[in-house]
């Protein structure tokens, strides 16, 4: 029979392929291992029943390289399981567990999220809805899990203002029914609502006092939650007859106090307070015009006779009211004062200005155009008549 001389590589301790323990292996699976031609006259001995094919384990995680060999004595050198694709690294082997450490830890060529074989953490926050929750594959960036987002915790976290029931859904260890009301500006933010029926909506009882669906007042709130203060709807002016017809009111009459009251701004440049223009106007807007207005009523004088004096006609002259005169002012006026009856006859604050005085009482003294200065010097006169009249019946 015709043998090789050459030693088996690794086949046992000093045996070559001449060896009786190594021919008896022909025709067995050791023989084509070690890659000798398996003959039909050899049989499995004793001595080899215990070779096997082993890989060398370099990094002991019982998982070999692509080193491997039969041998019949093996340490812990040597591993039957093949396929470690880093035999300097204990934690790196087929069925390892991936980790987010940019390592392929599991041999199977995919690294990190990519793997669905990755390993994912729990994520910090385990209260409420969030517990058991796990970081997601994309968290896993550059060898290391980023906190937990939103989506960790599931698609109800943070939910709670369109649920209402038992649970945490903010995970903030709080349990509560009240939600937030729809409205979250001005008067209205940090409302919330108790009342889980549905439908259920907010309202004034919510917001409270200072709330208005539509804004009203001018008092430096958003009281309609809509995130301007003081956007009130413009009214109209109180008055609304005449030149003021149409005239509302603007944002500068918006007070703390409420609306100021409208003026030349808002109702134009023709407007009066007190209607003086005659120019076919109703100018102070109380539905009368020029003439026909009251406030033309009092005359242009009204001290002296002429106090309370109204024009009985009024009329208007051109582009200005004609002025009173006697008619209007009565019997004891007069354009220039000449009557001496204590009286201020023509309106100007001083009384009988033309009247001559009386010296030392004598009648004679007294001016012939006058009477002597107001209503004592009348009597005075009729008080001299009368004591000559006794005298001239006397002599008689």
């Amino acid at each position: 029979m015709k043998t090789k001389s050459s030693r088996s590589p690794e086949a046992g301790p000093g045996l070559d392929v001449c060896h009786a323990a190594v021919r008896a292996s022909f025709g067995g699976q050791y023989a084509r291992a070690i890659g000798a031609t398996p003959g039909s006259d050899f049989v499995v001995t004793t001595i080899l029943r215990n070779a096997q094919l082993v890989c060398r384990d370099a990094d002991h995680d019982s998982f070999g390289s692509a080193d491997c060999q039969v041998l019949a004595n093996v340490d812990l050198d040597w591993a039957r399981d093949p396929g470690d694709c880093d035999d300097t690294n204990a934690a790196v082997y087929p069925r390892a567990s991936e980790l987010c450490d940019t390592i392929d830890n599991d041999c199977d060529a995919l690294i990190d999220g990519a793997d669905p074989q990755l390993e994912l953490p729990l994520c910090a926050n385990q209260t409420g809805i969030c517990f058991s929750s796990r970081n997601t594959p994309s968290t896993c960036v550059n060898g290391a899990f980023l906190a937990c987002s939103d989506a960790s915790y599931g698609p109800t976290f943070g939910q709670s203002e369109a649920m209402c029931g038992s649970l945490d859904f903010n995970c903030d260890g709080v349990i509560s029914r009240a939600i937030p009301c729809a409205l979250q500006l001005g008067v209205c933010s940090g409302v919330t609502i108790t009342d889980c029926t549905p439908g259920a909506s907010c309202g004034r009882d919510e917001y409270g006092l200072d709330y208005e669906f539509e804004e009203t007042r001018c008092d430096g709130l958003d009281n309609d939650c809509d995130g301007t203060p003081d956007d009130v709807a413009m009214k109209p002016c109180a008055l609304q007859l005449g030149v003021c017809a149409g005239a509302i009111t603007t944002q500068e009459l918006c007070r703390p106090t409420g609306f100021a009251e409208c003026g030349a701004d808002q109702y134009g440049a023709a407007w009066e307070p007190v209607e003086r223009s005659c120019d076919g106007k109703d100018n102070d807007c109380d539905g009368f015009t020029d003439a026909f207005d009251s406030d033309f009523l009092p005359c242009e004088l009204q001290v002296g006779v002429c106090t309370g004096a109204q024009h009985l006609s009024p009329r208007c002259n051109f582009d200005s009211l004609a002025r009173c005169g006697g008619a209007d002012y009565g019997p004891t006026w007069e354009a220039e004062e000449q009557r001496c009856d204590g009286l201020d006859n023509d309106c100007d604050g001083v009384t009988d200005e033309r009247c001559a005085q009386p010296d030392g009482g004598r009648l004679e003294n007294v001016q012939s155009t006058g009477c002597g200065c107001g209503a004592i010097d009348s009597f005075l006169l009729l008080g001299a008549l009368v004591l000559l009249a006794r005298r001239r019946t006397l002599r008689a």
